[in-house]
């Protein structure tokens, strides 16, 4: 018994070591912040699924990118959900805007987009005003398409795509204009516009189908030991109608939320890391990493203030209690039932500007700005997005969007 002991201490001392620093992330024995700013919060019906959000500050209008539980209980290809014979032929999910002023909303209808696609698929989302013409706005919409042979989507993944459309400032239409497609678009997650016909985007994982399928196993559930690094693409519509790609960043653990920042800086996040990076934008658009924010968080999406430059990130202090929270084909309705809450909290990064903090060398500041314990006033939310003295909190599989409301600008 002794030798094997001596064998397998070592071995181990080795695993706890390693999965201790990802456990921390997670949130395995983490002490839930208590409730913060949420006795302002507001329901708004209606806006079921919705993973992304962007919002024209000027008008007070959110385009987001909707979808229903039951859709994303068969149909969620990041986390393996890829059930596709169970969905629709054609897409039920929709573009949706909502007027911050009144919490009313409306769909966009999406016009001319190619009937093979069999609509949109969404997930995340970008929004760029026309350089050319500020009330022109164009959309870029990750869409997760079914394969076309959607039995074997279990073997091959989504066929996934970006899809571009452009609108008019509160219009309910939106006219199609391309279709990004390439090799490097593979498994996209959050897009960030650099042009018209331009733009950044997160691949959050390195395969569309995760290895153990191999295995006969489709879950994802063993990148909680082991995440193969992915990357960030940069690609252009060219004249022609066809894609140009080119890795901006690779050699990232689970890439997820980006955007933009001031000047030439590009935030992004990484779930399994559990941290913000900020990168330079270069002249090819390739990506120089400046600077580096943890956060000891999972993290889903960022956005960022254009009025203060502030970075606020959803995450989740448990991750295990966020995906038993998620709908599923036997209970699709499980992210409303109180058993199956998931708490949250939502970081707020801003720019350090005391001398003090500056001699240290800390640059950014970063704090707890709302948090939900136990999930009871907002639950399972993958975006914040600021506007005036509100929050716009959605989720990719969250029942409905919350608005929360703050004393000061944010």
């Amino acid at each position: 018994m002794a030798p094997v002991l001596v064998l397998l201490l070592p071995i181990v001392s080795i695993l706890l070591a390693v999965s201790r620093p990802r456990m921390t992330i997670l949130g395995v024995n983490r002490t839930p912040h208590e409730a913060l700013n949420i006795d302002r919060c507001h329901a708004v019906q209606g806006l079921e699924a919705c993973e992304d959000a962007w919002i024209q500050h000027d008008k007070g209008l959110a385009y987001l990118a909707c979808s229903s539980l039951e859709s994303r209980a068969n149909w969620a290809p990041g986390l393996g959900h890829l059930n596709a014979t169970a969905l629709p032929a054609e897409s039920t999910d929709r573009l949706r805007l909502l007027d911050l002023s009144t919490r009313t909303h409306k769909p966009v209808r999406l016009l001319g987009l190619p009937t093979a696609s069999h609509g949109v698929w969404l997930h995340g989302m970008d929004v760029l005003p026309h350089p050319d013409d500020p009330s022109r706005l164009v959309l870029f919409l990750v869409s997760h398409r079914p394969p076309a042979e959607r039995a074997l989507a279990s073997e091959t993944g989504a066929d996934s795509v970006v899809e571009i459309f452009e609108t008019r400032v509160g219009s309910d239409e939106a006219q199609w204009v391309a279709t990004a497609q390439h090799d490097l678009v593979r498994t996209p997650n959050n897009p960030v516009a650099t042009g018209p016909r331009s733009f950044y985007v997160t691949n959050d994982h390195a395969r569309k189908v995760h290895w153990a399928s191999l295995l006969r196993r489709t879950s994802r559930k063993l990148e909680l030991a082991y995440c193969e690094s992915s990357e960030i693409v940069h690609c252009e519509i060219l004249a022609d109608g066809t894609t140009d790609c080119i890795v901006a960043a690779d050699a990232l653990t689970y890439p997820n939320g980006i955007a933009k920042g001031p000047g030439d800086l590009l935030y992004g996040a990484s779930t399994f890391h559990g941290e913000v990076t900020s990168w330079e934008i270069q002249s090819d658009k390739t990506l120089l990493p400046y600077n580096l924010i943890s956060l000891d968080r999972a993290i889903d999406n960022i956005h960022v203030s254009p009025t203060t430059g502030n970075v606020y990130a959803a995450t989740f202090p448990n991750f295990f209690r966020f995906t038993s929270s998620a709908p599923t084909p036997s209970d699709p309705s499980r992210p409303t039932s109180a058993s199956h809450r998931s708490p949250v909290e939502i970081w707020r990064v801003s720019n350090e500007t005391s001398s003090e903090e500056t001699f240290l060398g800390r640059q950014y500041k970063r704090e707890v700005y709302l948090a939900d314990p136990e999930g009871e006033v907002v639950s399972a939310v993958t975006t914040a997005a600021p506007w005036r003295n509100q929050l716009l909190l959605t989720g990719f599989f969250t029942p409905h969007a919350t608005v929360c409301e703050f004393e000061h600008e944010l």
